[in-house]
């Protein structure tokens, strides 16, 4: 009896123990900071203006230098210089903290130091508002260009973002670069739309993207909003903003996620949907899954310029709603890598597995049709499965380029269609 006992009592704490720690593993991989305290336990918050003071710039520093636990209540808080964040720090602000940046300030509004070896920093709620109308004339290029970006986060071994509105940001609204974890979550990013809108949307204008970057490994869930450039770019090997640790990426999940038309003027949806700009052959992503995606567009659903072991998406409703048919590329194109993004053209993109299933992808001017699949400059497509798939032209496979555009280079090989 008692050597049974023993034994069911060993198995119990064996049980228990791997159990628990499987358990505590899924909490810490996320929940790196403790539930958020009350605000009366909350101890660094902002402290009262002082005198005539109107710029808040100096007091909203001064207390992210504090690290720790930070709280910012409701109220408007004026940023005309770039405020230094750090490690060690979880920001949390009341639903209408509004941080405003300065008329003509034209600086980027939240962002870390460049040092490696960074803990973790979590942003929870509040308003950041880039207040791009008052940034000056905008310009094609040079000083009115591309000015600003909300948030930008470097080398930190954990970032998380939630629970944030994100708007008006002449610039990429947020950046991350040399992260090995980032989370975002519960956002709603509303850029304006350039005023070269019609005659060059958005190619000779600023910037205006939702979230951009490359961590190692990034999960994005219940974002919201409208971008006049990418939703979400993902660009490993990029030294785009200079400082970030550059790696092939692990993973990416992007899941629940809903581009709109643009709040002041409907007839304009997000410009392009998600985007992957590879550095070069070396920066590879080994994993992509995107899922549960309600999309309007102006040129494609997805553009890929880089190298991508395997590429999920499934369980789309997107249209495309062109505004320059001449721009629009289909739901998924792929074409060539470019040297740092950008820079200069080095060969084809390559996927090695690519999974399409039950997407409805449709055209407001169906006198304007597009492939589902465009693949273009020596880009390699080695295994394509699609299943379930709704729209024009969902199957059709030609030289040409109607479904699957392959040039006299590119190499399409067990391709399966349900």
């Amino acid at each position: 009896m008692n050597r049974r006992k023993f034994i069911l009592d060993l198995i119990f704490w064996i049980l228990a123990f791997f159990l628990g720690y499987s358990i505590k593993k899924d909490v810490e991989d996320w929940n790196f900071f403790k539930k958020d305290a009350s605000v009366a336990d909350i101890k660094k918050q902002v402290r009262k203006r002082v005198g005539s003071e109107t710029d808040d710039t100096k007091r909203v520093q001064e207390l992210f230098n504090e690290k720790g636990k930070i709280y910012f209540p409701k109220d408007t808080y004026i940023i005309s210089k770039t405020i230094t964040i750090y490690d060690d720090t979880e920001v949390i602000c009341h639903p209408q903290a509004t941080f405003l940046l300065a008329a003509n300030a034209r600086c980027y509004m939240f962002k870390s130091d460049t040092t490696t070896g960074k803990k973790n920093f979590k942003w929870s709620g509040g308003i950041i508002d880039g207040n791009d109308a008052n940034q000056g004339n905008e310009t094609v290029s040079g000083t009115n260009h591309n000015v600003s970006r909300g948030l930008t986060l470097y080398n930190f071994y954990k970032i998380e973002v939630c629970n944030l509105l994100i708007k008006s940001i002449r610039g990429q609204a947020i950046t991350h670069w040399g992260n090995q974890h980032a989370y975002f979550h519960d956002i709603e990013i509303w850029q304006d739309l350039s005023p070269f809108e019609l005659t060059l949307f958005p190619g000779g204008g600023s910037r205006r993207d939702g979230i951009t970057g490359a961590s190692r490994n990034l999960t994005y869930e219940n974002i919201r909003g409208f971008t006049d450039d990418d939703f979400i770019a993902i660009a490993p090997g990029c030294n785009w903003e200079g400082g970030g640790n550059l790696f092939p990426i692990d993973s990416v999940f992007i899941r629940n996620i809903k581009m709109e038309r643009n709040g002041k003027d409907s007839s304009f949806a997000s410009y392009r949907g998600f985007a992957v700009y590879s550095g070069g052959f070396d920066y590879k992503i080994k994993n992509i899954v995107i899922e549960n995606v309600n999309a309007t567009v102006n040129t494609e659903f997805m553009r890929i310029q880089g190298v991508i072991d395997n590429l999920s998406i499934k369980d789309i409703n997107a249209t495309l709603d062109m505004k320059d048919p001449s721009n629009a590329r289909g739901f998924l194109w792929v074409r060539l890598v470019q040297n740092n993004g950008g820079s200069e053209d080095i060969g084809g993109s390559i996927i090695n597995n690519l999974t399409i299933n039950k997407v409805n992808y449709q055209y407001v001017n169906t006198n304007v049709l597009k492939p589902y699949v465009n693949v273009s400059d020596s880009s390699n497509i080695k295994n394509l499965k699609l299943s379930d798939i709704y729209g024009y032209y969902p199957i059709n496979v030609s030289s040409g380029g109607e479904f699957i555009n392959v040039d006299a280079n590119s190499i399409i090989n067990n391709l399966e269609l349900n």
